[in-house]
């Protein structure tokens, strides 16, 4: 697929580069511009510990019914993951958030993606091999900052269709 609306693509390596800090630095700014309910976020993540970006994606998800959250199986099993799942479980609505695994095979669910569009028809979208959790940072890991609306419409569009699958297919722990 052709991006050709991409306005700026940062790579960031940790753990020369702070990845928790640009991605905290990112929704903060969009939830000072915005407000909670003009942003649609979409993520799916695996080994997430990461209590503040945590907070930050159920500020979004009560305020935007259109946001979905997917998470790995091992969310919910995972001694330091598993903390995190559950408060932000209580903190979001159910019919946003899923934990699962892959639609083949029964494998894990291992994307780490973030995705926020905005009411200007801007968005962006974070990807790579970062895990949202601290020690992550002090790990050899790249993530792709693109600002690309069209990119982020269609990682949205990936990370909902697995969400979809995985609550018609998988009971939710």
């Amino acid at each position: 697929m052709l991006l050709s609306d991409v306005t700026e693509w940062d790579m960031l390596c940790a753990p020369q580069d702070d990845i928790h800090g640009a991605l905290i630095g990112e929704i903060t700014a969009a939830l000072a511009k915005y407000g909670a309910a003009a942003i649609e976020c979409h993520s799916s993540q695996y080994a997430f510990t990461d209590q503040d970006v945590s907070d930050l994606f159920a500020q979004i998800a009560v305020a935007n019914s259109a946001s979905r959250f997917l998470f790995d199986r091992s969310q919910s099993t995972g001694s330091t993951e598993s903390p995190i799942l559950a408060s932000f479980r209580q903190k979001a609505p159910a019919v946003q958030v899923a934990v699962g695994t892959s639609s083949v095979a029964g494998q894990i669910l291992h994307t780490k993606a973030t995705v926020l569009l905005y009411p200007d028809s801007t968005g962006w979208s974070l990807t790579g091999s970062f895990n949202l959790s601290f020690s992550a940072t002090e790990q050899f890991n790249v993530d792709d900052l693109v600002r690309s609306r069209s990119r982020a419409v269609l990682l949205a569009q990936r990370i909902d269709a697995m969400f979809a699958w995985v609550v018609a297919n998988e009971s939710q722990p």
